[in-house]
């Protein structure tokens, strides 16, 4: 399976940033709440309904196209109907002006203007007449330099010389000379044209909301130039609305399918960029993990060891970092604390990578280097704060744990379980606490920050995210496609290690642990039917969680059934009777009435 175009234009942006310009339509604004021209086009029909029937109410839709095919209307389009019922500039631009005003920058204005902070973009082609993503800009000290026709690009310094250069290919809303009408989009002003023919032919291009539906523009990508640099194109759906496909064609242009836009898409490609940056050359997640296996294969301990040492150092390090960074902070900094999760994501990806091929082939040593982990934490200076930023071991472990416990359960190797099971770690009140803890405060943050909307758990916002995150890992997803390829996956393999992290912390009689696997009955419920029926599973099982068989057999079923209360989970009856006795119900005891 193809790697997804993001990954390509993440890799163009952070390996060559200032060489892509973006190419904007209408779809960058539809999150601020700006119509688009289809939009525009309905309203000047309900307004030309008014005036000529004389009616002082809004038409129905249904009513409008009825009205629009008797009368012959029923063809024109957003500029065409602009044109007849404001033909004249002044009068065009106070109509548009209306619907601009009072804006204010959306989603995909703000992560533009994140781009251009960040030195990734400088150029912008915009068929927009707002001002919005001026406005962004301009709210992070960048005084963007703006052409809109020959004039105003003679009169501007070079694209060169500025922080973000603006193409604004069809005019200003506060201009008198915006081109909306058939005859006014034909031809652009020669010398803007021939401006905007060098960017398209010297830049990459990264084109968001635009249909390609302007004639003269269209022409301009169509006759790009052969270049170094490539063209990424955003569409809601594979295929793109026509007449995009034609551009797209024309140009070899990647396509990046996002069905929920422009914002959502640029805030995924500003994380990607984050992380990207977070490793340095050589030492991402997926480069990692391939030298652990290589060196594995190789029977090469002594520079396993070393590697693994390193690995271990740079993880606890950002950990050690961002946990003084942020735990006397407010909480209230979004973007701050994005950024600080943004570090410590990257360093967990990159532990988890060293660790994966340890669990599938050398379970010892994952077993020292989880310990090494739970030793390291008592040693931390103690602080004031925030708990979640305090605490900020505790989603990494988290997710490193139930990433390798999935994986683990999955594929059955069970000698690599036992340590992310039974190892805890000391806080400074000496209580013990599972390597797989519950995520916690900042678990759930980050589950609403990042996680798909609407959640799949509204109320554990963290368990719908991990998932989601695990099939954004593209280095994960190119080694271990046969896990992640499933559609229940790693959804089912997740259950399943639930229900064995539950069975640990209870026979340590520890606080219970979220029972995640309740809210997937088939799945823990065919699971324990397997544990049941398969003596020797069993005991691999009871291996894993710290007991012997005969305690496993007799405790599990009944730490599954109590869930202490935890009113928000379904009751765990049925999965717990299969576990002891292979049945959704338990058999009759003896002597009573049948």
């Amino acid at each position: 399976m193809p790697l997804d175009p993001i990954v390509s234009l993440s890799v163009a942006l952070a390996e060559a940033p200032g060489s892509c310009a973006c190419l904007l339509g209408a779809g960058v604004s539809v999150d601020a709440q700006i119509p688009t021209a289809w939009d525009i086009r309905q309203d000047g029909f309900r307004k030309l309904y008014r005036q000529e029937t004389g009616s002082d109410t809004t038409p129905t839709d249904e009513q409008l196209t009825q009205w629009l095919q008797e009368h012959g209307h029923g063809d024109l389009d957003y500029s065409s109907l602009l044109d007849q019922i404001a033909p004249d500039p002044a009068v065009r631009r106070e109509l548009l002006a209306g619907y601009f005003k009072a804006a204010k920058p959306g989603q995909a204005h703000e992560r533009l203007a994140d781009l251009a902070a960040d030195g990734y973009v400088r150029v912008f082609i915009t068929t927009n007449f707002d001002r919005l993503l001026e406005d962004a800009l301009t709210a992070r000290g960048i005084s963007p330099v703006v052409v809109s026709d020959d004039g105003t690009l003679a009169n501007a310094p070079r694209r060169e010389h500025a922080d973000a250069f603006i193409v604004k290919v069809h005019g200003d809303y506060m201009q008198e000379t915006i081109r909306n009408t058939p005859t006014e989009l034909a031809e652009l002003p020669p010398e803007l044209t021939t401006e905007l023919r060098a960017i398209v032919d010297h830049y990459g291009l990264l084109i968001i909301g635009w249909r390609g539906a302007d004639p003269a523009l269209a022409a301009i990508v169509r006759a790009r130039s052969p270049s170094r640099y490539g063209v990424w194109w955003l569409s809601r759906s594979d295929p793109p609305a026509d007449p995009g496909t034609t551009v797209i064609d024309a140009v070899g242009a990647r396509l990046i399918v996002r069905p929920d836009g422009a914002g959502a898409f640029l805030g995924e490609l500003g994380r990607r960029l984050t992380l990207y940056a977070a490793h340095p050359s050589g030492d991402d997640p997926g480069s990692i993990h391939d030298q652990v296996l290589s060196l594995i294969k190789r029977s090469d301990d002594i520079d396993l060891d070393e590697l693994l040492r390193r690995e271990r150092f740079e993880f606890e390090s950002v950990v050690q970092a961002v946990r003084a960074e942020m735990a006397n902070t407010s909480g209230a900094d979004t973007e701050g604390a994005l950024a600080a999760w943004a570090r410590l994501a990257a360093a967990t990806d990159r532990r988890l990578a060293s660790l994966i091929p340890l669990a599938l082939h050398r379970p010892e040593l994952l077993a020292a280097a989880i310990q090494e982990h739970v030793e390291w934490v008592p040693t931390l200076p103690a602080m004031g704060g925030l708990m979640a930023w305090v605490e900020a071991w505790v989603v990494p472990f988290w997710m490193i744990g139930m990433i390798l416990g999935g994986l683990a359960v999955h594929l059955d190797r069970y000698e690599a379980l036992r340590p992310l099971l039974t190892a805890t770690w000391l806080d400074p009140n000496r209580s013990a606490h599972a390597f797989v803890s519950p995520s916690g405060e900042l678990g759930e943050w980050v589950g609403a920050q990042l996680g798909p909307d609407p959640p799949p758990r509204p109320h554990f916002r963290a368990w719908g995210w991990l998932p989601h995150d695990v099939r954004a890992k593209d280095w994960l997803g190119t080694r271990y496609r046969p896990w992640l390829g499933r559609d229940d996956e790693p959804e089912r393999a997740f259950t399943k290690f639930s229900v064995l992290l539950h069975i640990a912390t209870g026979l340590r009689d520890e606080h219970a642990m979220t029972p995640w696997w309740t809210l997937d009955e088939p799945t823990s419920e065919g699971y324990a039917q397997r544990l049941h029926d398969n003596p020797a599973l069993r005991a691999q099982a009871a291996e894993a969680v710290g007991a012997t068989l005969e305690d496993f057999n007799a405790k599990a079923p009944d730490i599954l059934r109590s869930l202490h209360g935890m009113s928000a989970f379904p009751r765990p009856e049925r999965t717990a009777n299969m576990l002891e006795f292979g049945s959704y119900a338990a058999p009759p005891r003896e002597g009573a009435a049948s």
